[in-house]
């Protein structure tokens, strides 16, 4: 089974975690740009995007005439702000 990350069509495991954390790293800067300009909501669906990736939150596809099946794994998120990092130094 081929696998489609982005338009391109990946074979090996190697390529799909290397998709999986190049993602991941986006994410992360949109986070990190989200923090500096304090958009908490942007900050929090950075999170969730990055959470869905690594597979710490699963959705199911709603067949019809089912009930949607999200399954939803406790993540710990923290927040550092300017001000934390200035108490630590």
């Amino acid at each position: 089974m081929k696998n489609v990350v982005r338009g391109v069509k990946m074979k090996k495991q190697s390529d799909i975690d290397a998709a999986k954390q190049q993602l991941v790293e986006e994410l992360e800067a949109a986070r990190l740009i989200a923090l500096e300009t304090k958009s908490s909501a942007a900050m929090v669906s950075a999170s969730i995007g990055k959470a869905k990736i690594l597979g710490l939150i699963s959705e199911k596809n709603k067949k019809e005439g089912e009930e949607e099946k999200i399954k939803i794994q406790p993540v710990l998120v923290q927040f550092i702000t300017d001000t934390d990092e200035k108490k630590e130094e």
